[in-house]
């Protein structure tokens, strides 16, 4: 009976890789130029730069409750000792390294990908050759890249890819120096996400994304959100036909259990801060990103 409920990752995720070799005409040119994000806490943070290559290395240090999204091309991507810290980044030529980290979510379209001495961390990444997962890891998911941004085809014609290449599942065949730990009697110290655990994450911005297939992801996990779509659809048809009176109750209900889910997650802050962002169109500033050039 065991035997027969197994299911091998390599059935699961048939290994499709880019037929290619890796290649260095795309990897920017942004040599010197470092960028560092260091002990920040509580913020949401937006980077938003247009040139290619311009933040060069972004070194993200000892930051806690955090949420940064960069939508400028990165050469390398380095994050270090953070907490419960969420990082998007659509765009980097080289390599991402994750290195001492806890409960950390990283959605990255990068070249290279190295975990190392994490715990309780996710990475949702499209990389072009298998991630390295090294030192003493306890309780590590991998899942394929998962960022809805209206910009999404640009950065894979950047990147030198095709968007064919969105197939490509060598996030889930990782080369592991170190099994990972379990945490926990329930716990599991590497897991590959499945497609119905798959979730889209969203960047902010004001561009309205009109792609029919905008997630740059294996097509098994695309039609799972594209379902999940459709099932909000429908339920936004049912709304329609139920009594006025019934309706309001039902969203007061939705809204008192999302304002709730904020309040509990510590997202509230992070809604707030996004808001202003967007509402002044800038990024947080430049947030006042040091250049240590």
């Amino acid at each position: 009976w065991m035997k027969d409920k197994l299911i091998w990752n390599s059935t699961q995720y048939p290994a499709l890789t880019v037929d290619r070799p890796l290649s260095s005409k795309h990897f920017g040119t942004a040599e010197g130029r470092c960028s560092v994000l260091a002990s920040r806490g509580a913020e949401t943070i937006l980077l938003s730069r247009d040139d290619q290559g311009d933040f060069g290395r972004l070194n993200i240090v000892g930051c806690s409750n955090t949420t940064v999204f960069v939508s400028g091309h990165i050469q390398h991507l380095h994050l270090w000792g953070c907490k419960h810290v969420t990082v998007v980044a659509v765009c980097v030529r080289a390599a991402t390294t994750m290195v001492q980290c806890e409960r950390v979510s990283l959605h990255v379209c990068t070249r290279v990908l190295r975990l190392e001495a994490v715990v309780h961390c996710h990475a949702h990444a499209w990389c072009e050759v298998a991630p390295v997962v090294s030192g003493k890891c306890a309780a590590v998911t991998l899942g394929p890249l998962n960022v809805l941004y209206s910009g999404m085809r640009g950065v894979v014609e950047a990147m030198g890819l095709d968007w064919a290449d969105k197939e490509a599942t060598t996030w889930a065949f990782p080369t592991v120096c170190r099994a990972p730990e379990k945490i926990g009697k329930k716990g599991f110290g590497l897991t590959i996400l499945t497609p119905e655990s798959y979730r889209a994450v969203l960047f902010p911005e004001r561009e309205e994304i009109t792609d029919s297939d905008p997630l740059f992801a294996p097509g098994v996990f695309s039609s799972v959100h594209h379902r999940k779509r459709q099932d909000m659809q429908e339920l936004r048809e049912m709304l329609k036909e139920m009594p006025p009176e019934a309706v309001r109750k039902l969203l007061q209900s939705m809204d008192g259990r999302f304002q709730s889910w904020l309040l509990q997650t510590g997202r509230a802050n992070c809604m707030e801060q996004l808001e202003q962002v967007l509402v002044v169109g800038q990024s947080a500033v430049s947030l006042g990103v040091p250049d240590a050039s």
